[in-house]
């Protein structure tokens, strides 16, 4: 102990003498005062000057250093007025040095001694020491990773040892210590100081002066006149020597003294917060994070320290002290109670004011679901209780709301070969994709270093670490210190050794390699003065740690580390990226890394600079990581504990116009990798293998606002929870941008020769994020722009219809619109204007559809010709045919669009923010063989036609393939075919059990090797290999080889060998080149023939008058009019399988013309002898495909052929050819089904000699049979949709039996739907609810909705065929509809005129069939169900038409017959025994029916009653001696006339009564009786009618058919029949026939009155629509005996929703023109209505016309009610005012009667004035009355009425509340905009683009709104209440 005692005191003497050399003053210096502090007047003072000099930089230059040459941290303090606040630098609180006996020698820690001066920089703030302020050892080095000397005990009082400060001018200058401040004023050396709670070796001048720790905090405070204006408080802090210290002259000042290099500023901006500071709403902050299992490592770091919030509970006010807070999964419920902020990586201990926490259990973690975490501020006393907790005595909250969403794919990576395979992660290498937009290296713009130098280097030549800091003191790009390599730091003193090291906490350096051999290794001399050095401290190598088996000294600890770091591939060194990036090149070169030792304040490391970018933009960041902590554990006390890896948040970020820094995105990175290995298991001599190693982290984002914002940076920032680990390197940053990836690729045939189609094609990932769109979920805001409805393509909509039946709505709403459009490169100006639709205009852009569901973007099938390069993200427009724009010598830049190009916002010109891509050329594959003379190998012969017989030739094959554009494989192998490719399609080989085709053969040649021997016997067997002897056909595997031409016309097939290889040794996949065959046609161009009509040529697929067909049969390929080989045209043959059968059962044919035929005038087509089985070739049916395909369904059966001329045309008798049908096409299993097309491939033969010399050519013609089905069903309900001569499914199906009411009929050729439009032999069926919806059929649809819309079909004039094209409502037929031909047995008049048929049979049957051109508008029959029309029969040509009635029995029905030929007799229906079902005509549709006998059908049982309309009588009542008239209806006596005419345009009565039964009955005309008989009730038969021809003329045809006139005059007693097959406009009716607006229906037991004007439409019945007459129904029309009906007046059925007619509908009541109120009269079940109308310029009397008057039906005892205008009793009446109103009711007795009322439109303040009692009842919806039942004079009506006649005279909006939660609005011109608020604000209600003069806002709750209506030239806000 003595020896140890001497050798100390040599060592503290020594010790003192250097310090005293160093200071440069002797020891008369030192100890004027004596600390501590402990009265403030007794303070030292001390004159301090700001640094201001200039260093010399290693690199040459210099640096200035000066007083603001530092970085700044800027944080705001809040502070009560007059009440004392605390300030701290964080560094010091955790870290105090003293004495300490290590590694065998004593040390003293100075490093954390450092110039502290805390001074006011603006304002008035008044300073004083924190009294009794205690910091624990165990938290700040044991918890927080501080240095805490073990000399000082546990606990540490701070002690005052500051002094005062003057500035050169004597003005105050705050408060300041540091190391040399203390030797100077505090220290005496002749003067011990007792310890403080340590060892005896206690650093005496800390004793007596002060540690860095007693400089650490200040109190402040501020009066609250002094926080009325700005307050600053600067801590200046230096960890560097080089201040000067000057000894005073004068008494009062204890020294001059020049600041050091100043290390760090910390700036507090000081705020009042008198009030408390608790934000009203949580402050929310929102992250992104990488989701990896595992890795549970979230640190939120809350934006102020828990001492920052300020609040009052109750008449108490507090200060944060800790933190708590409540994490959970989105969608899940919030915790009850929160936890407290803990240092969960150290047992959950506290620790004061901790302000970052980990989120460290797993159930908080899902990688589909955001993880939330709510923080709340509290005040606890400091005791811990027994559980280890403390309790809050006030919290609030939440001030803080983090919402961390998990991102894939992103986070941190080792630098290895799994990170170099991830090309996703290396943007830098991707400049296809990406363009980097910000970066920093750290490198100081030093590119010429190549060679690092070491301690034997010249100390100013050691080039291993930076003495100047990256970027300028005025940028602050960093708030953390700067270490200069060649400034004096605070030292650690080893003896006399003076020793600084490169790793200070809070301090960043540069370095260009750690640990390298001879430069900088762990302990290595970096720097070396005469008095000081600085040496390499690397953590890893360095830094304490424990665990058995490591070194006992720090380099036999370093050695073992570094040994087992080796064993897992880790040597322990580091180098910047700059170099790992060049290493390998001839440009290798050093630059710097970043090192920071980081606390636990999220300190900005770096902020990168970024250019200027654009919304949408998605952003990608790489950065570069390496931890440089300790590897191993510590033990403090009984916790082990591993370091913090490193863990950083990235924050993007704006400046906008004023200045104002916005976050627009953040990014926290979790913990980067670690990896403990060793040689034991647990803690135990283990190691972090991934310690100084690289790792990369990456993430993606995209912002969607930028907020203003014109300037942007990255932040880079600290987020540790302590400083316990924490080191790390980083380097090389940087942020790319993503380029919009929009490209235009070849999407036709690879194998097209010539450019055709292209499609666009774009990264699915990056227009999501660059349009803001989130994966999943439904498109919200400016991107929802697409509803479920006919705009929408077919290809999108039959994908929603088949993926989402019944819930189309829903699923387009995940999809939004995009806009492609494309320029020339160098011209971004204006995209090239290109038709992308085919309708002859030119438009900038092209629309597409994207789903935010990846997988729903196979609607446009991505997989389409893929170039192989792309990987799935790659998505693509539909193919368009617009090849011809493009040039391939030219270059192009595709753009794409969230709106269309031109409009707002989106100018056609590209400006910096128009998402282009990059340039791009496009190319196809070119010519794919190649001849060459065989004499002149050299020499490609001009073309195959130049080919001549007898000479030699090489055919070489040119195989194409992509890889970035077209390349050409050389020596290719092909496998040849010398044959015509009707052989090659349709000879067939055997290979064991198989059979093949030669091209199925061929292909399976290279594809299976498992059977290519077998295949290639089987073919030599067929066919021989090629000789020039042996004339064989077939070469294999071979590039090319030698033919001798042997024939005028000669075609030779090559096959392209799959699965061959690219120069690197790749196979090159099928879809990377063209598979099919290269098909070689040598010598002469060929005979050809193609079928069609001679007379019309093919029509032009570009013609932009032909209509676009809104219901396409065949939408995808294939396609019935194109060859699927070639897409050349392709005529088509339309016939039905029943003439199929027929011609096929007695060996009939059909004949087809020729439509084009081309040989030498000695040539003649013929059948080929050898082939002449005719073979399908293509079908749409894909159930029956597999067994029809190269199966015969037909023989050529002859020729009819004359040469043509060129300029001539075939003709129709003279050039056609014949086919005869076999027995497959008629199997029910195998063969045809109807509404399926069949392409056939037909053979010929070509003979010279006139065709009766050799055959010179073989060839083969497509035709395509196109199979109508005898019966089909029309289901075209869709607007536009209602055009005869469509095919698609949205128009015809096949019928089914139950709706033909038969058995096997219908169904006979199967149960499928697909269906063509009829022919002469088809039978059609009307079903106006028949429906196709969401891709399936049904009979659920509204009445009548469903309905042909037949037009004139005349010739177009130039060509014999018609012209197709229909009104826009109408819709297209289908496209090019009129150019196919029909199969006809009767076809003489079209071909031959009145010669005889030539192919008539000699019996007169005819079995052969001809073809005719398309004539359309046609069936054989047609059938008519219930609630069904069809509009102008006048224009169907067809047999007989059948109509059916659906009543209800037990009342009378108005009812007119469309048909002619109908009586009375005619209306009887089955009794159910034998046929049908009783009442209902169930019996097959298109059967003649006959009345039989009775026991089939009855007039009685069943009942029905016939009466007509003989005319109305004036009735007149007097009501109180008053006079008033009405009508009373006069109907006929019933009859039982079996021969009365039903004639069309008048109308007859039904009625029918049944017996035990409550469904509806069925009539069906026409009948087929010749004459009726009479019966009695009982069945007697009391004679027959023989019905009189002229009564029975044109049975079973419409009135208005082709041979009618095209109107029909009609002379009645007053009742009209509609006369046509569809609703009756009777606006015209009226408009053409009469001056009265008033006509009447009875409707069941009531007479319904109607008004229809030009200005408005009035029923009596609520739900029916006034304006049409439903067919099948009669009116009364009482001031008409004679009318006209013309076509003109035929009408659809309302759209309106309303009833009409007969028949009933359910739908929502349409809004009212008109104020009405109605009365409704009830007893009984029975109900009859009156309406008053409001309308200020009608008359108060009764006008006709304007009022419709009351027709009483005597007949019925019902009540009816009516109002008086003037002495008119009315069923309607339109009155200007609601005054004195009389109400009335008629009736038979007075029985009660119930009156109901209902208001509408602005009907309001409406009272029933009861004049008899003296009551008045306000009239409201609802309000129910009884009143005796014949009543007049005592009731009367009076209100007001707010029409639309005094909006506009008042010219204004209007607003009101009417009643039942409805607003209406009002103007006199259109409004466009209404808003509705509650009385707090909020908006209830918006509705946008009205364009209406009245809107109702409906479904109000009752409560006071305020209401915002805007119309073009007015805006109105009115307050109102809704009751």
């Amino acid at each position: 102990m003595k020896r140890n005692k001497i050798k100390y005191d040599r060592w503290l003497r020594m010790l003192f003498l250097s310090f005293a050399l160093l200071t440069g003053g002797g020891w008369m210096a030192w100890g004027k005062f004596t600390g501590p502090v402990m009265d403030g007047s007794q303070r030292p003072t001390i004159t301090l000057k700001d640094v201001n000099k200039t260093i010399t930089l290693n690199q040459g230059g210099t640096m200035l250093i000066g007083h603001n040459s530092v970085y700044q941290e800027v944080k705001t303090i809040w502070v009560r007025p007059n009440q004392k606040r605390k300030l701290s630098i964080p560094e010091l609180t955790i870290s105090i040095g003293d004495s300490v006996y290590q590694w065998g020698s004593v040390r003293v820690d100075e490093r954390y001694a450092w110039f502290v001066h805390w001074y006011v920089s603006k304002g008035k703030a008044t300073f004083s020491f924190p009294e009794n302020l205690t910091f624990n050892g165990d938290i700040a080095r044991g918890l927080q990773g501080g240095f805490w000397s073990d000399a000082l005990g546990k606990n540490y009082t701070v002690r005052d040892f500051f002094v005062n400060a003057k500035d050169v001018n004597n003005n105050d200058y705050g408060w300041v210590w540091s190391a040399r401040i203390r030797d100077n004023v505090w220290y005496d050396p002749s003067r011990k100081v007792n310890k403080i709670n340590g060892w005896d070796g206690q650093y005496q001048r800390a004793l007596q002066g002060g540690y860095g720790m007693d400089a650490s905090s200040i109190n402040f405070v501020c009066a609250e006149t002094d926080l009325q204006n700005d307050v600053v408080i600067y801590c200046d802090v230096s960890m560097y020597r080089d201040g000067e210290w000057e000894n005073s002259n004068d008494p009062n000042i204890a020294g001059v003294y020049t600041e050091p290099t100043l290390t760090k500023r910390y700036v507090y901006q000081i705020k009042n917060v008198d009030g408390g500071n608790i934000p009203t709403k949580p402050e929310f902050f929102g992250f992104d994070y990488p989701y990896e299992d595992g890795n549970y490592t979230i640190n939120l770091s809350m934006p102020e320290s828990p001492d920052n919030y300020f609040w009052t509970d109750g008449e108490k006010q507090y200060q944060g002290t800790n933190f708590k807070y409540k994490a959970y999964l989105e969608g899940s419920t919030a915790p009850t109670e929160s936890e407290w902020f803990r240092l969960s990586t150290r047992g959950d201990a506290f620790i004061p004011l901790q302000r970052t926490q980990r989120i460290a259990k797993t159930e908080h973690y899902n990688p589909d679901k955001r993880t939330i975490v709510e923080v709340w501020v509290a005040y606890a006393k400091d005791s811990i209780n027994a559980s280890g907790n403390i309790t809050a005595e006030s919290e609030k909250g939440p001030v803080a709301k983090f919402i961390f969403t998990p991102k894939k794919n992103s986070g941190f990576m080792l630098d290895n070969k799994e990170l170099a395979d991830n090309k996703d992660r290396w943007p830098r290498l991707d400049t296809v994709r990406y363009r980097m937009i910000g970066s920093v290296d750290f490198d100081n713009g030093e590119e010429n270093v190549t060679e690092l130098l070491g301690s034997n280097a010249d100390k100013n030549a050691r080039n291993n670490m930076a003495n100047s800091p990256f970027g300028s003191f005025e940028e602050n790009l960093t708030s953390y210190g700067f270490l200069r390599k060649d400034a004096y730091t605070l030292p650690q003193i080893i003896g006399t050794n003076f020793s600084t090291v490169t790793s200070y906490p809070n301090i960043y350096g540069l370095f260009r390699s750690a640990n390298h051999t001879g430069v900088s290794e762990n302990g290595a001399l970096c720097y070396a003065d005469d008095n000081w050095k600085r040496t390499y401290q690397w953590n890893p190598l360095a830094a304490g740690i424990s665990g058995g088996g490591f070194g006992t000294t720090e380099t036999n600890r370093s050695t073992d580390i570094l040994n087992l770091a080796n064993r897992f591939s880790n040597d322990l060194k580091l180098y910047d990226r700059t170099y790992e990036i060049s290493k390998d090149s001839d440009k290798k070169h050093y630059g710097y890394f970043y090192y920071i030792d980081a606390s636990n304040e999220p300190g900005t490391l770096v902020e990168i600079p970024v250019e200027s970018i654009c919304s949408n933009t998605e952003l990608t960041v790489t950065a570069w990581l390496a931890d440089m902590t300790r590897p191993g554990y510590m033990t403090e006390g009984d916790l082990k504990t591993r370091p913090l890896a490193p863990n950083i948040n990235l924050l993007f970020k704006g400046k906008n116009s004023k200045g104002e820094e916005v976050t627009l995105h953040r990014f926290t990175s979790c913990d980067a990798l670690t990896d403990y290995k060793g040689t034991n298991e647990g803690f135990s001599r283990t190691i972090n293998v991934n310690v100084m190693q690289w790792q990369q982290l990456c993430y993606s984002f995209v912002i969607d606002d930028l907020q203003g914002c014109t300037d942007f940076f990255l932040e880079v920032q600290n987020n540790e929870p302590h400083t316990d680990g924490a080191d790390y390197a980083i380097d090389d940053i940087r942020i790319f941008k993503r380029k919009p990836e929009v490209e235009i690729v070849q999407a036709g045939d690879l194998c097209d020769t010539s450019l055709k189609t292209v499609k666009y094609g774009t990264s699915y990932s990056n227009i999501m994020r660059v349009m803001g769109l989130a994966e999943n979920e439904k498109v919200e805001g400016i991107n929802k722009d697409v509803e479920w409805n006919d705009t929408l393509p077919e290809e999108l909509k039959d994908y929603i219809s088949k993926k989402y039946p019944g819930n189309e709505s829903d699923a387009v709403q995940y999809f939004t619109k995009i806009y492609y459009s494309v320029y020339e490169e160098g011209n971004l100006e204006k995209p090239i204007l290109i038709d992308y639709d085919g309708d002859g205009e030119k438009e900038l852009c092209r629309v597409s559809y994207l789903s935010t569901r990846i997988e729903d973007m196979g609607w446009v099938d991505p997989l389409i010709n893929d170039v192989g390069k792309n990987s799935a993200d790659k998505i693509y427009s539909l193919p368009l045919e617009i090849g011809e724009y493009f040039d391939p010598s030219k270059k192009y830049i595709a753009r794409i669009s969230s709106q269309p190009i031109g409009n707002d916002g989106v100018p056609a010109k590209c400006d910096e923010c128009a998402l282009i891509g990059d340039p791009f050329s496009i190319s196809v594959t070119g010519e794919r063989f190649k001849i060459f003379d065989v004499e002149k190998l050299d020499t490609e012969i001009s073309s195959p036609e130049s080919a001549v017989q007898g000479k030699e030739y090489e055919i070489a094959g040119n195989f194409r393939y992509l890889d970035d554009g077209w390349k050409t494989l050389e020596n290719a192998k092909f496998d040849w075919f010398i044959g015509d490719t009707v052989e090659f399609n349709t000879k067939t080989v055997q290979v064991s059990a198989d059979t093949y085709t030669i091209a199925e053969a061929l292909k399976l040649y290279s594809t299976n090797p498992d059977k290519s021997e077998n295949i290639k016997k089987a073919l030599i067997t067929y066919g021989e290999e090629y000789d020039k002897n042996k004339n064989g056909k077939f070469v294999f595997d071979a590039p090319s080889f030698d033919y001798e031409m042997a024939n005028k016309y000669q075609t030779i097939i090559g096959l392209p060998q799959a699965q061959q290889k690219d120069s690197d040794g790749n196979t090159i996949d099928d879809h990377l080149y063209c598979p099919d065959p290269v098909v070689i046609q040598l010598g002469p161009n060929p005979p050809t023939i193609e079928p069609g009509d001679p007379d019309v040529p093919d029509p032009d697929p570009e013609d932009p008058d032909t209509p676009e067909d809104p219901d396409p049969k065949d939408p995808d390929d294939p396609q019935p009019d194109k060859d699927p080989e070639d897409g050349s045209p392709v005529r088509s043959v339309r016939l039905g399988l029943i003439q199929i059968q027929d011609m096929q059962e007695y060996q009939g044919t059909l004949r087809i013309p020729i439509h084009i035929r081309k040989s030498t005038d000695n040539e003649r087509f013929v059948v080929d002898m050898d082939n002449s089985e005719i073979m399908v070739c293509e079908t749409s049916d894909q159930e029956r495909k597999e067994g029809l395909v190269n199966k015969a369904v037909a023989t050529l059966d002859g020729f009819g052929d004359e040469y043509v001329a060129t300029d001539a045309k075939p003709k129709w008798d003279k050039n056609y050819f014949k086919i005869k049908f076999e027995d497959l096409v008629v199997d029910s299993e195998k063969g045809f089904r109807e509404g399926f097309w069949y392409m056939v491939e037909i053979p010929y033969a070509v003979k010279d000699g006139n065709g009766n010399g050799a055959v010179v050519y073989r060839g083969s013609m497509k035709l395509t049979l196109k199979i109508v089905p005898e019966y089909v069903t029309w289901v075209g309900s869709e607007t536009g949709m209602h055009n005869w001569n469509n095919d698609g499914p949205s128009h015809w199906r096949r019928s089914t039996d139950k709706e033909l009411y038969t058995t096997e009929v219908a169904s006979k050729n199967g149960k499928h739907t697909e269906a063509y439009t009829p022919m002469r032999f088809t039978k059609v069926t009307i079903y106006g609810k028949a429906q196709y919806k969401d891709n399936k059929y049904d009979t659920e649809g509204s009445p009548y909705a469903s309905y042909p819309h037949l037009y004139a079909l005349d010739e177009q004039g130039q060509l014999p065929i018609l012209n197709m094209k229909a009104a826009k409502e109408i819709g297209a037929a289908t496209k090019n509809i009129e150019y196919d031909l029909l199969a006809d047995p009767d076809y003489e008049q079209e071909l031959f005129g009145k010669v005889t048929n030539p192919d008539k049979l000699p019996t007169g049957t005819n079995y052969n069939y001809s073809c005719v051109r398309f004539y359309g508008n046609t069936c054989d029959e047609i059938y008519i169900k219930p609630e069904s029309e069809i509009l102008h029969t006048e224009y169907l040509t067809y047999n007989k038409a059948h109509v059916d009635y659906e009543m209800d029995p037990n009342r009378w029905y108005m009812l007119a017959s469309p048909l002619k030929g109908v009586v009375s007799g005619d209306m009887y229906l089955p009794v159910g025994k034998s046929i049908g079902k009783y009442a209902r005509q169930e019996t097959p549709a298109f059967d003649d029916i006959t009345y039989q006998d009775n026991t089939v059908y009855t007039r009685w049982n069943p009942a029905v009653y016939m009466r007509g309309w003989n005319k109305e009588s004036v009735k007149v009542v007097y009501p109180e001696g008053k006079t008033v008239y009405g009508f009373s209806a006069d109907w006929s006596n019933l009859y039982n006339d079996v021969d009365v005419p039903f004639t069309p345009g008048h109308g007859f009565s039904i009625g029918t009564k049944t017996s035990g039964f409550d469904g509806k009955v069925l009539f069906r005309l026409p009948k087929d009786d010749a004459r009726h008989s009479y019966f009695s009730e009982t069945g007697t038969s009391n004679g027959s009618k023989l019905i009189t021809p002229e009564n029975r003329a044109g049975n079973g045809r419409f009135i208005f058919s082709p041979d009618e006139k095209g109107e029909l005059a009609v002379t009645t007693t007053g009742m009209f029949g509609n006369p046509f097959m569809s609703h009756l406009d009777m606006r015209k009716f009226i408009d053409r026939n009469s001056e009265n607006n008033t006509y009447y229906i009875l409707s069941g037991s009531t007479m319904v009155a109607n008004i229809v004007t030009e200005s408005y439409r009035l029923s009596t019945e609520s739900d029916y629509d006034p304006n049409y007459v439903a067919p099948l129904q009669s009116f009364i029309k009482k001031d008409l005996d004679e009318a006209t009906f013309t076509t003109a007046m035929i009408a659809k059925a309302p759209t309106s929703g309303k009833k009409v007619g007969l028949r009933s509908a359910t739908a929502a009541a349409s809004e009212k023109t008109l104020p009405q109120l109605r009365i409704t009269a009830s007893r009984g079940g029975v109900h009859n209505t009156a309406l008053v109308a409001g309308l200020v310029t009608a008359s108060d009397s009764y006008i006709e016309g304007e009022d419709a008057a009351l027709l009483i039906n005597e007949e019925v005892a019902a009540p009816q009610v009516y109002t008086l205008a003037g002495n008119q009793m009315t069923a309607i009446n339109v009155t200007p005012e609601l005054k004195d109103i009389p109400v009335g009711i008629y009736g038979k007795d007075a029985s009660p009667v119930e009156l109901s009322f209902k208001l509408s439109g602005d009907m309001q303040n409406v009272t029933l004035v009861d004049k008899q009692s003296g009551k008045v009842y306000p009239v409201t919806d609802g309000l129910t009355l009884t009143v005796s039942g014949n009543t007049s004079g005592r009731y009367f009506l009076n209100g007001s009425i707010a029409t639309s006649n005094e909006v506009i005279a008042r010219n204004e909006i209007v607003c009101y509340a009417n009643g039942n939660g409805q607003i209406v609005v009002s103007s006199v011109d259109p409004l466009t905009r209404i808003s509705v608020y509650s009385v707090s604000g909020q908006r209830l209600r918006y509705l946008d683009n009205l364009n209406m003069q009245t809107v109702y806002v409906k479904d109000l709750a009752p409560g006071i709104y305020i209401v915002k209506a805007e119309s073009v030239t007015q805006v109105c806000s009115e307050k109102m209440e809704v009751k």
